[in-house]
């Protein structure tokens, strides 16, 4: 029935399931002895926020906080209204921002700033899909599932002080503005302190697990 009001999908339900899985298994590693929450912001959210809590395998709280920048629209107007607040506090835990999309990116940097001044260790942002030719600051950390085009550029400000790691687990593409290395399924591709990742589609399209940070100063162990 609902059929004839979609024009086309851009994302199906199979492929929200493989990005819930791929970023569901990320996020356990990194916080499976650090209980976090994870806050929804509603409404968009909800679908592949709880898809994906079905594949962090470790405890979690949850909660949600309705905030809006749309105002009715599909461009974000930057004029930031919380309309439902978190009613979990978040001193001295770890903080997960679920979101559909990201675009502009400022109604979650004003939510990360919120957190971090109530006195969260720390928040981080996994989101569905991501708008990178809208954004106007810089999110620290981010799980992103990517998926280029073939032959389309895909553009990522990474903070100054801060890592970006790319794996490639589908297809190939190029991941420098040089596109003099091709990169394929089963690589990760490390870049430099601060520097944009700048990546092309081979081609076919490539899909990659996109994640930031702020370096810990730990060792490595592989």
């Amino acid at each position: 029935m609902l059929d004839k009001d979609i024009e086309r999908v851009l994302v199906s339900a199979k492929e929200i399931d493989e990005i819930a899985i791929r970023l569901g298994k990320q996020l356990t590693e990194d916080y499976k002895d650090k209980f976090p929450i994870v806050v929804g912001l509603l409404k968009g959210c909800v679908p592949f926020m709880g898809r994906l809590i079905t594949e962090m395998n470790c405890h979690v709280e949850l909660g949600f906080m309705d905030v809006s920048s749309y105002h009715g629209g599909i461009k974000s107007s930057g004029d930031i209204k919380i309309k439902k607040d978190l009613d979990i506090p978040v001193q001295d835990r770890h903080v997960i921002l679920a979101e559909d999309i990201v675009d502009t990116g400022k109604t979650i940097k004003v939510i990360m700033d919120l957190l971090k001044y109530r006195g969260a260790l720390s928040v981080s942002v996994v989101t569905l899909l991501d708008k990178p030719e809208g954004r106007l600051v810089v999110i620290d950390p981010e799980y992103i599932d990517v998926t280029v085009p073939p032959q389309t550029e895909f553009k990522h400000l990474v903070k100054q002080g801060y890592k970006a790691f790319a794996y490639v687990f589908e297809g190939e593409g190029y991941f420098d503005t040089e596109k003099e290395n091709l990169y394929h399924s089963g690589q990760l591709v490390i870049f430099d302190d601060g520097q944009s990742v700048d990546i092309t589609g081979g081609e076919g399209a490539v899909r990659f697990l996109l994640i930031s940070g702020k370096p810990l100063g730990e060792p490595v162990a592989w």
